[in-house]
């Protein structure tokens, strides 16, 4: 079968000849706005943000900006710190963790397979891609951030040849992985019917992204993954499986966990620090997170902060 090449971004195809005001995970009109921008789903909840702007222009500015400003530089001490509270939340919900883990380890082992080629998605920083690469794994990446993949390639010199900047991948593959990537496309849509052709029998999609674990409201608003213009949707695991069937996939396994570290961004929200720039870790150096409060008091009052979003891992496999 002749395959051509194919857009992974989700910019054009099937998905976007529908409305803009219809759901992306489900196709229901939307009714309701919400928190800002984001309008709600009546039929399976998840949360669409609506605005003029595309996803990959939005994306592609903010993200060349990222990684081109060195934000990123994380605080040993303040990791140290941030492990220890997480390991004391996860014990409070000890079966949800140990699920949860179970799943990452799968994935772990199903992106390690003799054998496997993996196509990830949005690599961004790069490590798990090199992680990957590292272990002999036959793995390449493409990211639409031009300074994403000069830094990947400045960076691990041996491997500049396997990542390139494009929105689109013309070979097959075993795997095709995202990591936070999800969530930022207009057209979920293409992206899934795109990837079902890359995939040969027996080949898996696994992505990782935020999930609504519960309603929303104005008040609930101020929350880390509300976040205008990246985030286009956040949807519920009963929009992520509507959407993943109506497009040909058999989820495999879905797993959520409460992240603790989204409770800890969402208390840094509410300590003054409103710069999304400032918030893509919730351990960053103290010189780049400027908050109203030290970092212990901000770990502990995590603890009973809410936030309206799990991680979810997804694995699925082309019907």
């Amino acid at each position: 079968m002749n395959k051509t090449a194919v857009n992974l971004c989700g910019r054009n195809g099937e998905g976007a000849r529908r409305s803009p005001i219809c759901c992306r995970a489900c196709g229901d009109p939307l009714r309701t706005s919400t928190a800002a921008n984001y309008w709600a789903c009546g039929k399976c909840g998840s949360a669409n943000l609506v605005i003029p702007s595309s996803a990959i222009e939005d994306n592609i500015r903010y993200f060349d900006i990222l990684f081109d400003s060195g934000v990123n530089a994380v605080s040993r001490s303040r990791k140290l710190l941030f492990l220890a509270f997480e390991r004391i939340y996860n014990f409070g919900c000890l079966k949800q963790s140990r699920e949860f883990f179970h799943a990452l380890q799968e994935t772990h082992r199903l992106l390690r397979r003799p054998g496997v080629r993996v196509l990830e998605i949005g690599f961004g920083g790069g490590d798990e891609l090199a992680r990957l690469l590292l272990a002999g794994v036959d793995a390449y990446g493409i990211d639409i951030s031009e300074v994403a993949v000069a830094r990947f390639r400045q960076k691990y010199g041996e491997f500049a040849d396997r990542v390139r900047c494009s929105d689109h991948f013309d070979a097959d593959v075993d795997v095709v992985y995202s990591n936070a990537l999800f969530e930022h496309l207009d057209d979920p849509t293409s992206f899934l019917l795109h990837a079902r052709e890359r995939l040969g029998h027996g080949g898996l999609l696994i992505i990782r992204l935020p999930v609504l674990w519960r309603g929303t409201t104005e008040k609930d608003s101020a929350d880390i993954n509300f976040w205008i213009p990246c985030h286009r949707v956040l949807y519920t695991t009963t929009g992520l499986n509507l959407l993943l069937a109506g497009r040909g996939f058999r989820v495999l396994r879905l797993s959520t966990l409460e992240y603790f570290g989204f409770r800890v961004m969402n208390a840094m929200l509410d300590a003054g620090c409103n710069s999304i720039m400032d918030l893509r870790n919730p351990y960053l150096e103290p010189a780049v997170l400027k908050c109203s409060s030290n970092y212990l008091v901000l770990l502990v009052r995590a603890i009973s902060r809410k936030s309206l979003c799990s991680d979810c891992v997804v694995i699925a496999q082309p019907i």
